[in-house]
């Protein structure tokens, strides 16, 4: 996973060589101390995918003492320089109030920054504010709008969700066949839930209803 940090993307950076190689492929070999002291050089020298991968491994306490303090302090370097992984995860941080001051505002303008480079986990935070009612007012049609972008642009967990609003008919209009397709695409990509709700869904629904969200789920999964 970190590996592609370096190699896909709008981000993506030139072939790693020296620290960098050296960090990445501690990391594969699941030595985090050993990453830690090769990419933590390249990331003072403002490596923006390295600034990314220390304030991870704060945050999560691999090669380093969990810290989310210093964690936010790299991600915030990171995100200044428009790398869309910090800043959904400096948003994160401001979102739940972990090594930094709770501020939803802050946390929708890195969400928003990342999502405008089409981060699809940023979109499906953004929703989140939306229904939580976090720095906004509490809007759900806004949350569905936000989960929707989510879900078309792959972010598993929006599609189960966007399933889940479809049923109820909280933010959108009602639409069992909608549900059906989404909660199937959802339950596809292995979403714990999903398959149990969408065949619950499927007791209640009728053959045509049926037939056209088998339509609708093969759709979205060409």
């Amino acid at each position: 996973m970190f590996k592609r940090l370096f190699t896909s993307g709008k981000d993506a950076a030139a072939p790693a060589t020296g620290g960098i190689e050296a960090g990445l492929k501690a990391i594969e070999a699941g030595d985090y101390a050993a990453a830690y002291r090769q990419l933590l050089p390249e990331a003072e020298k403002g490596h923006k995918i390295c600034q990314g991968l220390i304030g991870k491994m704060y945050e999560q306490g691999q090669g380093a003492k969990q810290d989310y303090s210093e964690a936010a302090k790299w991600y915030q370097r990171s995100a200044a320089q428009g790398y869309a992984v910090a800043q959904v995860a400096l948003g994160v941080l401001y979102q739940s109030g972990r090594g930094v001051i709770p501020n939803y505002q802050e946390a929708m303008h890195w969400y928003r920054a990342a999502a405008a480079q089409g981060h699809a986990k940023a979109m499906y935070d953004i929703g989140t504010l939306y229904e939580n009612g976090q720095g906004v007012p509490r809007d759900l049609t806004d949350a569905f709008r936000w989960y929707l972008d989510a879900a078309e642009h792959g972010e598993a967990l929006a599609m189960q969700t966007v399933g889940g609003m479809y049923e109820s008919g909280q933010g959108v209009e009602r639409s069992a066949e909608e549900a059906w397709a989404w909660l199937s695409v959802a339950a596809n990509r292995g979403i714990a839930g999903a398959a149990e709700a969408r065949d619950q869904l499927a007791m209640r629904m009728s053959s045509a209803e049926m037939a056209e969200g088998r339509r609708l789920r093969d759709s979205r999964m060409q």
